[in-house]
């Protein structure tokens, strides 16, 4: 499809794990591919933040999901009341919008797409405080109706299912303002490839099930606390370990491999990866926390999942959401990892039915259709 007079696009991402960036480089990449006449620009907002706010907000986040996550929990379902933790999030839009605003005078956006509730937030208090006729568009990253992104200024929302249309009117927007395009996945990891041949490209062994193991881009469990679950494996296989950005977590793991002996699993440990796709597209099962853009995009390759250690709030919705789609049963401890990875490993018929159901609800399809939406609302 071919855009004209398309000009920049700015997406405001954060540094909250890796998700919300992937979606929008996804998105960058396509708009890029659609026109040749399209400018964008990926920024982490965090960094619009004055430098003590901005410490206190990542990490506050990080620190609290790797230490105290029932309270993040706590807070999330809080602000799923009507009234509840207002003043703080209404504090801090306010607090930053100075600092947006001179960022939107120096970058000059035509558009401003939001991947994370943060900016959105922040965008929405300065179109009100400097009466800018900024289109501004919110994509969401996860399958839940989460009132953190919800702001009337915010022109177009993009959302992951249909389910979730009934949501997010009730709580105050108008029809014309969702679309149903799936949460925005790179097209390379929809398709089906010969797992065999990507495994020898990735120097795994062809003829072993491979367990992929991921706890986000800040390496967070179950792949920091995965291997007493591998030692309980009786069935020879390997296994990846992706640590994203959590180098320490990395080598850590890596010298309590080396002590371990009688490991029936191969282990294979790995740092921050562009290719993911290629190592889910060659996995027979994912161990993983249900963060939304991991889900989406396992979903697209077709790959099943276990999930583990999810963050209460929009990870334990995001179990509920593939819980009715019939995809996982439910999230499992520590305790119970071993046998239902052994189930899904010794299983071949029940491995592919739950890849087959998979693949058809996923939207190998969602970054091309989040780009015409946001492509008409800019034109």
């Amino acid at each position: 499809m071919n855009y004209k007079n398309v000009r920049k696009i700015l997406f405001l991402t954060a540094n909250a794990g890796t998700g919300h960036t992937r979606a929008a480089e996804a998105l960058k990449s396509c708009m890029e591919e659609q026109t040749s006449s399209c400018c964008c620009e990926v920024v982490n907002s965090y960094q619009y933040l004055n430098r003590i706010m901005g410490k206190l907000v990542e990490e506050g986040y990080i620190n609290m999901i790797k230490i105290i996550p029932k309270v993040y929990g706590f807070l999330y379902d809080k602000k799923n009341k009507k009234n509840s933790i207002h003043n703080l999030k209404d504090w801090l839009n306010r607090s930053a919008a100075g600092n947006f605003k001179r960022m939107l005078d120096e970058k000059k956006p035509d558009l401003v797409v939001c991947t994370h509730a943060f900016p959105c937030g922040v965008m929405s208090e300065v179109k009100k405080q400097f009466n800018i006729p900024l289109k501004t568009v919110g994509v969401i990253t996860d399958y839940v109706v989460s009132p953190f992104w919800i702001y009337q200024e915010t022109d177009l929302y993009l959302i992951a299912t249909p389910e979730l249309q009934g949501g997010f009117i009730t709580r105050g927007l108008t029809p014309d303002k969702i679309k149903v395009t799936g949460i925005p996945v790179d097209p390379l990891f929809a398709g089906e490839e010969d797992k065999n041949e990507i495994r020898r490209r990735l120097g795994l062994d062809a003829n072993l099930p491979v367990i992929l193991v991921m706890g986000g881009g800040l390496g967070l469990k179950p792949v920091s606390g995965i291997i007493p679950t591998l030692k309980k494996i009786s069935i020879p296989a390997q296994a990846v370990l992706i640590f994203g950005k959590n180098d320490d977590m990395r080598e850590k793991m890596d010298e309590e491999v080396a002590k371990l002996k009688d490991l029936k699993v191969k282990v294979k440990t790995l740092g921050y990866i562009e290719n993911i796709h290629e190592y889910m597209k060659g996995a027979d099962l994912l161990v993983t926390k249900p963060g939304g853009m991991t889900i989406a995009e396992a979903l697209c390759a077709g790959l099943p999942m276990v999930l583990t250690n999810p963050i209460p709030g929009q990870e334990t919705k995001n179990i509920r959401y593939l819980k009715n789609k019939g995809l996982v049963e439910k999230d499992y401890g520590e305790k119970e990892l071993p046998d239902i990875i052994e189930k899904f490993l010794s299983d071949g018929e029940y491995r592919n039915g739950i890849s087959r159901r998979a693949r058809s609800i996923a939207r190998g399809d969602s970054s091309p259709a989040a780009c015409r939406e946001i492509f008409n609302l800019l034109q």
